[in-house]
Formats: structure tokens, C-alpha cells, sequence
């Protein structure tokens, strides 16, 4: 809940995308952290720069990943400046995992038009397309997590293929109640 409370406090402007989107519209699924496609204007990024401070963000250390810098990188890393490059991380906070991700799926104004609004503990959350999710899935290649969840992922895509979709609430995931 400390998370999204501090989106909204913060007015962060962003869309839900990545795993729990698609647990949204029915994927069996627990994912490991929340997604969020921000707007990137510098006004924006300062408002999830001040966030991440406020939550004691760090990146996460994933040495499996080629880019990973060393691990005192990740201990010396700020919020500021309040960049593209400086805030595209997998972050390790209090209150869990979030993950901010300019153009994963595709950017703000990409998803921002297509996403559906729903009302999570008292915020609204935009939900990007599940279509689009998929298939910047299948353009990332696959990661090793996504093969995992392969047969959840196409049981989704059949229902959505076949009209049946379902949008659910996320506010367990997201909030932790």
C-alpha cells in the first residue's frame, strides 16, 4: 500500500505494466514486483526520484543480468539526478520491489491511451493493454521468467483471443491486504 500511496501522493503519472497485468486478467501467477511506466517529463522523474528516496530505494544487485554493475555501485547509487538513466532500475525498497521501466512495454504516451483505469485502496491505476504487454513480451525474446510462466501466459492469451477477459482487482498484490 506504501507504494502506491506514494504514487499518488507524489502524483506521479504512470501506467501498470509487466506480470501483473496479466495476473489482472486472470494469469495464475505471483509476480515479484510492481511495474511502473512513468510519463518522463523532468517534473515527473523528479516526483519518482523524491519517492524512491522517500522508500530507501537502491537497485537490485542481480549479478545474473550482463549489465549488472558491482554491488558498491548499487549501495553508493542516488535518486539524483533525476534521470531516464539514472531511474531505469529494478529497486529494492521498503515496501518491496518496484521496478521502473520507461519503455519495456512501450513508453507513457504509448500506453497511456489504451490503459484502463481502475480504482485500487482509494487511488486510480492505469492498466496497460494486456495485448500490448504480450507482445513486448515476445519482442524482449523471452526472458527465463516468461518461459517459467509459459503455459499462464498462453492460457491469457487464448482468453483474451476469445473475448473472455476478465479484469480483476489487483489491491491484494498490489496493496499486501
Amino acid at each position: 500500500a506504501e507504494t502506491l500511496d506514494g504514487l499518488t501522493r507524489h502524483r506521479v503519472r504512470w501506467v501498470l505494466t509487466g506480470s501483473l497485468v496479466l495476473v489482472a486478467h486472470g494469469a495464475d501467477f505471483a509476480p515479484g514486483d510492481i511495474d511502473v511506466t512513468p510519463a518522463l517529463d523532468e517534473d515527473n522523474l523528479l516526483a519518482i526520484s523524491q519517492l524512491l528516496d522517500e522508500l530507501d530505494a537502491i537497485p537490485a544487485h542481480r549479478p545474473e543480468w550482463a549489465a549488472c554493475p558491482p554491488v558498491d555501485w548499487h549501495h553508493a547509487w542516488s535518486p539524483q539526478p533525476a534521470t531516464v538513466d539514472n531511474l531505469d532500475h529494478l529497486f529494492v525498497t521498503t515496501t518491496g520491489m518496484i521496478d521502473i521501466v520507461p519503455s519495456l512495454c512501450g513508453s507513457y504516451d504509448d500506453l497511456v491511451g489504451s490503459a484502463t483505469p481502475i480504482e485500487v485502496d482509494g487511488s486510480e491505476v492505469l492498466v496497460a493493454d494486456p495485448l500490448t504487454v504480450l507482445a513486448r513480451m515476445e519482442d524482449a525474446g523471452r526472458r527465463s521468467k516468461d518461459r517459467a510462466r509459459g503455459q499462464e501466459i498462453e492460457r491469457v492469451r487464448n482468453a483474451l483471443a476469445r473475448g473472455d477477459d476478465t479484469l480483476r482487482g489487483l489491491e491484494h498484490l498490489i496493496t499486501g491486504r
